[in-house]
């Protein structure tokens, strides 16, 4: 929660620095703070930089100088490299000529004022750029501004600032993703999908939030995570390391248990483990980790069960050892698999 009374104290305080530099009344104190804000962020360079234009495009017809912001800038940075007590702030009494009435510098100062406020508070309430990224059949690895270390999956969607605010790291997912959060205790990190929330410190965890599914999974690694709906006063669940949250999507229920499969995160680790395990679900695995389709044309094939480990194995691979395994056959056209065949000739 932003606290406006504060946001709208700085905002008229340096409007006020901004219009007093460019009206050449601002003192050597007065350039030093303003010239330690522009540099603090990009941000605040714009603003400056926009102030500036705003001025001279209000007082374009009193002034005889085509103006550069670039070189406005070099000039008062140099100002305070070189300050001295008898510095005067006036930056342009050098390069042009004046011939305007004073009343005409206050209405361009009160102008700018209002300019400059509004370019502060359009830079709170905006905020920074918020970029998306949409894998595709792309797995993508990306790192936050605040080194935060994001894996997405194929066919994801996710969504975060160019830069953090201040007090909070909020980014949202559609899809499926692995997350490595730095530490920073002052910062809550959020991740949203809807009205679902995801709140963290430092932790690693996973997320899948399943378009064609009910449920949004959480399974946290490490660390600790509170799991919660926006606006619904439901308790948060807080999840400890192994264990994982599956999340209704449009009821209002996170039931939290031990996670038990240990392929949760093969998309990302390439390295699969299928203990007795259903046909049915080594398939299900797989297309998720692959991004190919695998159909069983044999329903008895679905309850097949078998013992195999697979790391970083070409989908083709894996197969072909399945199939030698159950005594399949394989069809394929590039993208999409059928296995047919006797199997275990298990009949329900």
């Amino acid at each position: 929660m932003y606290n406006y009374e504060s946001m709208n104290k700085n905002e008229t305080y340096y409007a006020n620095i901004i219009t007093r530099y460019f009206a050449g009344e601002a003192t050597p104190e007065e350039v030093r703070e303003l010239s330690a804000w522009v540099s603090s962020n990009p941000e605040n360079r714009q603003v400056f930089r926009e102030s500036g234009n705003a001025w001279f495009r209000a007082s374009e017809s009193h002034y005889l100088f085509d103006p550069d912001m670039d070189v406005e800038w070099e000039a008062m940075h140099g100002k305070i490299e070189g300050v001295k007590e008898d510095i005067k702030a006036y930056p342009y009494s050098r390069t042009f000529r004046q011939i305007s009435p004073s009343w005409y510098i206050r209405f361009a100062a009160v102008f700018l004022i209002a300019i400059a406020v509004g370019l502060l508070i359009n830079l709170f309430i905006s905020g920074p750029e918020t970029l998306t990224v949409q894998t595709g059949e792309v797995f993508t690895e990306l790192t936050l501004p605040d080194g935060s270390v994001v894996s997405l999956n194929q066919n994801t969607t996710f969504q975060y600032p160019e830069k953090f605010r201040k007090g909070q790291r909020i980014v949202a997912l559609d899809g499926e993703a692995y997350f490595k959060v730095a530490h920073d205790p002052g910062k809550p990190f959020v991740l949203e999908h809807n009205n679902i929330r995801i709140k963290v410190l430092g932790t690693s965890f996973s997320v899948k939030t399943g378009a064609q599914e009910d449920n949004l999974e959480v399974v946290l690694i490490n660390g600790q995570v509170a799991v919660y709906y926006e606006n619904e006063g439901i308790d948060p669940q807080t999840l400890y390391p192994g264990e994982k949250a599956e999340v209704e999507k449009s009821g209002h229920h996170i039931e939290v248990s031990r996670n038990n499969n240990p392929n949760f995160l093969s998309w990302k680790t390439g390295l699969f483990i299928f203990e007795d395990e259903t046909l049915e679900n080594i398939v299900s695995v797989l297309n998720n980790a692959y991004n190919k389709k695998i159909i069983l044309r044999d329903d008895h094939l679905r309850h097949c069960r078998m013992t195999a480990t697979f790391d970083r194995q070409p989908l083709d691979a894996v197969l072909e050892i399945i199939a030698a395994t159950l005594d399949l056959r394989i069809q394929s056209d590039g993208t999409t698999f059928v296995l047919s065949g006797a199997g275990c000739n298990h009949e329900m």
